[in-house]
């Protein structure tokens, strides 16, 4: 898995710099070219950069224990790693918000805009990339320095690669297709995690166009919606420990809907609804704390059902299906909302005053109703997970005892080839 990740972190990193990046003198057909041919670039690195690095935790340890704890630690620290981001990128994309007032020349503001820039303006956005991309390598720098992936586990996993090979493509993807804990988990993983990222995506606009009463504190909700999710994260460690997965991967989601409604409800400033709006906010980040860790703390427990099964290991197969499925509900729903958007006649940057009235209601009605069908249908999907802790911990020590059968066999094969040669 190391490769992969050494590779594509320079690849990424450059990519993302030159997201931010535009060159000047380029016509708006140039442009277009040069930000898809980026951006296109920077998810491709940096899928190959996760998917590697999520799956690196079965090549660490045989430990169950040990994986959770791996994975709690790995996502805990993207947590921190966005509320990181947000802290450095967010005042100023807040401070270059400002809407436009229709009734004014837009087009010569703009021009305006443009020749009073200074350079700091006009590359900012390009030297904080530098600085997220300095963070980003110096973070990464430790995994791939010191971290090293067991080798038995990696011959192991070689081993498994070659027998396979003698199964068809075909074949293998039936396997994971029809392997039933997996489907359960990946449904509701996917339905969990979109409507988090539903929510994420279009936060900004519900703060801009329907709850415009306090569409000053963006900022600060999503930093206490990231800050309260990793204070939150010592407690769901250790409910990992004590609940079943299922059942708290079902509490997680459940604590979100008290937010998807609220946002349909909530439009003054009073100090009723803004109090009730932040307390939902802070019972909505345990919703984030749990799409970030029980679905990936789940996965190895899923990886050692397949393997006791079928003896191969797919780990990579499992983690991209899982990450991928994700982003194709996202890109979709993302689709979905602009065409909304467009039907009712949302014009970008246009304040909200001057927007048709049917932006502000329709822009809640994409930010609630789809996501709180998405939690409910996770829950129901997770409640029939067949893993739970008797049957990890069984899984867990077979494994085990076949690693040990394997070593005693290959010793005694190495014993005989030695006497042989005596």
């Amino acid at each position: 898995m190391k490769p992969w990740i050494v590779l594509s972190v320079p690849l990424s990193a450059i990519s993302y710099i030159m997201m931010w990046y535009a060159p000047p003198n380029f016509s708006e057909n140039e442009l277009f070219i040069w930000f898809t041919v980026w951006h296109s670039a920077q998810f491709t690195f940096i899928t190959g950069f996760r998917i590697p690095h999520t799956a690196m935790t079965m090549y660490l340890s045989h430990s169950l224990k040990e994986r959770e704890t791996l994975t709690i630690i790995r996502m805990a620290s993207e947590m921190v790693g966005l509320l990181l981001a947000l802290g450095i990128q967010g005042p100023f994309v807040s401070g270059d918000s400002s809407c436009l007032n229709k009734t004014s020349n837009s087009t010569s503001f703009l021009i305006r805009s443009q020749q009073e820039l200074n350079h700091w303006e006009e590359y900012k956005y390009t030297y904080i990339a530098i600085i997220m991309t300095v963070i980003f390598i110096i973070g990464t720098l430790p995994l791939m320095i010191f971290v090293k992936e067991k080798p038995e586990l990696i011959k192991k996993s070689e081993k498994s690669e070659e027998a396979s090979q003698n199964v068809s493509t075909l074949v293998n993807l039936k396997r994971i297709f029809t392997f039933r804990p997996f489907l359960i988990l990946v449904f509701s993983t996917i339905l969990s995690t979109s409507s988090i990222q539903i929510l994420q995506s279009n936060f900004q606009l519900y703060f801009e166009y329907s709850y415009v009463a306090i569409k000053d504190k963006f900022i600060i909700t999503i930093f206490v919606l990231l800050g309260c999710a990793i204070l939150f994260v010592p407690i769901w460690q250790f409910a990992l420990r004590k609940i079943n997965k299922n059942k708290l991967f079902v509490i997680g989601n459940l604590l979100m809907l008290p937010l998807l409604i609220g946002v349909l409800i909530f439009e003054t400033d009073s100090t009723l609804e803004v109090s009730l709006f932040f307390a939902f906010v802070v019972i909505a980040a345990n919703s984030f704390t749990c799409s970030f860790l029980v679905p990936w703390s789940m996965l190895p427990e899923v990886l050692d059902a397949f393997y006791i099964k079928y003896r191969t290991k797919q780990d990579a197969l499992f983690y991209t299906f899982l990450a991928l499925g994700t982003k194709i509900v996202i890109a979709l729903y993302l689709g979905i909302s602009q065409l909304v958007l467009s039907l009712v006649k949302y014009e970008p940057n246009v304040c909200s005053e001057f927007q048709n009235s049917n932006v502000a209601l329709s822009i809640k009605y994409l930010l609630s109703p789809t996501p709180l069908v998405f939690s409910v249908l996770s829950s129901i999907c997770i409640y029939f997970y067949p893993i739970d802790f008797k049957i990890a911990k069984k899984n867990s020590d077979e494994i085990q005892k076949i690693k040990q059968e394997e070593s005693n066999r290959t010793e005694s094969q190495e014993e005989i080839y030695g006497i042989m040669r005596f």
